[in-house]
Formats: structure tokens, sequence, C-alpha cells
């Protein structure tokens, strides 16, 4: 298919696709709303897939709360805004607190915020293995004092997911949504050195 430029519309990698351009039998993963959508169509069959994994992630028995928390962590170090923005909206509708979302900045720069020791220990998770690819011998006892197994697995695989997805969004220059924006400015990611 034609590049960006040849379409005319936008400045990302590869072009949105309007539902008419999705491939036969894949128009049900079509979302007039979420460009992340219309750029993954590119490959139906791959997006399929993950769109499994996603809704599989988003039923698991992690509290939502801090499978958001890790989410955001993800993006955050990654400096995906796409992904930051779309989660931040998320997060606040799980009940994930606005001081929540600021402790990740803060957090993330090695300064302790006024967050609960379950929430800490899931936003240092997600920077470790984010990274340095892997979780921490004492990282890794904290969750299981807390979490079960169970959610201890799920947790893991929400790390691993979005540390894949970050940087395939972030590599096709998906842009955000105008209605996004907002969150980005109540909520800036800082570069961390």
């Amino acid at each position: 298919m034609a590049g960006t430029e040849e379409k005319g519309r936008s400045a990302a990698r590869l072009f949105y696709l309007t539902k008419d351009e999705v491939k036969e039998g894949y128009a049900d993963l079509y979302t007039p709303t979420m460009r992340v959508g219309q750029m993954m169509l590119h490959g139906p069959k791959t997006w399929r897939a993950i769109r499994g994994v996603l809704n599989s992630i988003d039923s698991g028995p992690l509290d939502a709360r801090l499978r958001e928390l890790a989410m955001l962590q993800v993006g955050y170090l990654a400096n995906c805004a796409y992904q930051y923005a779309h989660h931040i909206k998320i997060a606040l509708r799980v009940g994930v607190l606005p001081m929540q979302i600021h402790a990740i900045a803060k957090e993330s720069r090695g300064e302790r915020s006024e967050i609960g020791d379950l929430e800490r220990a899931v936003l240092l998770a997600a920077r470790e293995m984010t990274i340095n690819y892997i979780l921490s011998d004492s990282t890794f006892a904290a969750l299981k004092g807390q979490l079960t197994i169970e959610q201890l697995m799920d947790l893991l695989h929400v790390i691993g997911t979005y540390n894949g997805l970050v940087r395939v969004w972030d590599s096709l220059k998906i842009e955000i949504e105008e209605e996004y924006l907002p969150y980005l400015t109540e909520y800036p990611i800082q570069k961390i050195s």
C-alpha cells in the first residue's frame, strides 16, 4: 500500500485505513475514533491476535487500577505519548487517582511519592522490566507477597505486552487524537536521563 505522503493523510509512517480499505473479514476490528486500530489493520491477522491478548489482559485477575498504573509507567518510560494519553483516560475511569498518575513522574525520578506500597512495587516492576528487561528478585518477592500468583503473572504479561506495543506504535509514529492532548498537558511525560 502507499505510504503516508502519497495519500497525504498525516505525518505517520503509514496511512490510517478507512473502513472501506480494511481487508475483507477484518472490518469488525475497525475503530473509527482510534488511530491505533486504523494503523494496525495494515496487518489484520496480527492485529486480531493482539486484540485477543489485550482483551484477555483487560479481563484478567489483576485489579484494573494496578494494571493501568503498570501500563502508564511503561508508556511514560518509553515516551510513547499515544499509549500514555489513552491509558490516562482509562486509568481515571477505573479509579486511579490523579495523584497516583503524577506519582509516576516522581517515582521515575527516584523520588518517593504518596502512593501505597503495592502501587509502588507495581511501578517499580514496570520500570525494571522496561529499563533492565527483567524483574529483580527483591521486586518479585515484594509483589509475590501482595498478589496471588495468577495476579503476578497477569502483571508480568501486562508489562511485557505493553513494552512491545509501545515500540511498535512509536515506530509507526501513530498520532494522538485531539481529544487526548489535554491529558499530556495535565500529566506530561518528562524525559528520564
